[in-house]
């Protein structure tokens, strides 16, 4: 296997391994037993700590180690696929068992995939190596609930490697809030990595790309690893020319109601509508408490039967009754699915409001007032402390987020591209007027 490594990814690797009589083994004569590489998008923190622990696997019989996220859908997608992808396990003396979610190596050593969510079985194993990805989405508990189970003896010592990007959580006062010191003492080595150490790796336009259409806060947070604005506005690239007066909507673009309900809190619609230069208008808002199935109805169906974009949290049952859902389709509107991956739809709003390709009307001042308030938490607590937003007053920002995904998808073709399907046909009214042949 001919690998190179980039810069971080070979500080990460000499941290580890080390060659004894020409044999690579682990080291044991520095402090390390908690290894960290963290940083930017496509900085080559997954692969090196993968190729990390499918060494360890490789060198030593009998080890018992595992790759944990914090949920199945993130591990199938991700992981199993990308170590499957780079490592495969016929050319690399291991088979995958499917069933099992198991890398099983030919020296008897074995790989878990295993997710917070689906297997609760990780707390009560034991391993000589643990890899946690993604790991700023666990909180405190989970970690010291995998340090419990390092205890293993197949390997020189057992460790616990992280990969992750910047983020509010428990690792960022472990790795950023504490000094060099402390952390070498608690045998803690923290690494940091950038897309620019990887450009040997990824696409000739990638940076180029992500400086082109993203805020400087993302870049700073997942191109160059930098913490220092994890903790700020939500939406920083939103600014006081987003906010425009009023246009006249065309016919051709494509519109589409989003939907966040609320039972005790605020029942919050944004309208939208998308042109077909990728624009996003949004032209109106409505918002009340208590909003009953008939409110609802009434308020989506304003400008006709749009497609609209709800969450499906609303699909769950009450103990008297039907779903919000089912009492709102039955009304005949047109309910749409959102999809709740938060922070990929929070991405993907500041991404249009950075290409000025977000604009909302100046009448919707709840709307606009919501998201400029639109906060990260500042700090969820010792025993809990991933990075959330303040579910606080963001009603329209959760609808916004819907309609936004769902638009994502919604190519808008122009005027122009209708024409042919009407050219040398007769109107209605010159089929009335004209004597044609509607017959023929």
């Amino acid at each position: 296997m001919n690998i190179k490594l980039n810069p971080t990814q070979t500080k990460l690797f000499k941290a580890i391994f080390h060659k004894v009589d020409g044999r690579l083994e682990q080291r044991t004569d520095n402090e390390y037993t908690h290894l960290a590489l963290w940083g930017g998008y496509r900085s080559g923190k997954s692969y090196a700590t993968m190729f990390c622990l499918f060494l360890l696997c490789t060198i030593y019989a009998g080890a018992n180690t595992a790759i944990i996220r914090e949920s199945y859908n993130t591990l199938y997608d991700s992981c199993i696929k990308q170590f499957l992808d780079k490592f495969p396990p016929e050319s690399n003396g291991y088979q995958y068992s499917k069933t099992k979610r198991e890398a099983v190596f030919n020296n008897g050593s074995v790989i878990q995939f295993r997710a917070f969510d689906v297997d609760s079985k990780i707390k009560s194993s034991n391993y000589d190596a643990i890899l946690l990805v993604q790991a700023e989405a666990l909180t405190k508990d989970l970690y010291l609930a995998c340090l419990g189970r390092l205890s293993g003896q197949a390997i020189q010592r057992p460790i616990i490697i992280t990969e992750g990007n910047p983020g509010s959580s428990f690792f960022k006062q472990l790795y950023i809030e504490s000094t060099e010191d402390w952390r070498t003492k608690n045998g803690i080595l923290y690494i940091k990595g950038t897309a620019h150490e990887n450009i040997a790796n990824i696409p000739k336009d990638y940076i180029a790309n992500l400086e082109k259409n993203y805020p400087e806060s993302f870049l700073k947070r997942f191109l160059w690893g930098d913490w220092d604005t994890v903790d700020e506005q939500v939406y920083t690239a939103m600014m006081a020319h987003h906010k425009i007066k009023r246009l006249q909507m065309q016919p051709h673009w494509f519109k589409c109601v989003a939907l966040d309900h609320g039972t005790v809190n605020d029942s919050a619609v944004v309208f939208l509508a998308k042109t077909e230069h990728g624009t996003i208008y949004v032209f109106d808002e409505w918002h009340g408490k208590g909003a009953s199935v008939q409110d609802l109805h009434r308020v989506c169906s304003r400008y006709g039967s749009l497609p609209v974009v709800a969450d499906f949290s609303m699909k769950a049952g009450r103990i008297d009754a039907a779903s919000v859902w089912d009492d709102l389709y039955r009304t005949g509107l047109n309910l749409i699915e959102s999809k709740k991956d938060k922070m990929a739809n929070i991405l993907l709003v500041n991404q249009l409001f950075h290409t000025n390709n977000l604009q909302i009307f100046d009448h919707c001042t709840y709307t606009w007032e919501q998201h400029e308030r639109y906060q990260y938490k500042q700090d969820i607590g010792k025993e809990n402390r991933k990075e959330e937003v303040v579910k606080k007053d963001d009603h329209s920002c959760d609808a916004l987020q819907y309609g936004i995904r769902y638009l994502s998808d919604i190519e808008v073709q122009p005027p122009a591209s209708f024409a042919p399907l009407a050219r040398g046909r007769p109107t209605l009214d010159e089929l009335i007027k004209g004597g044609y042949d509607i017959q023929g």
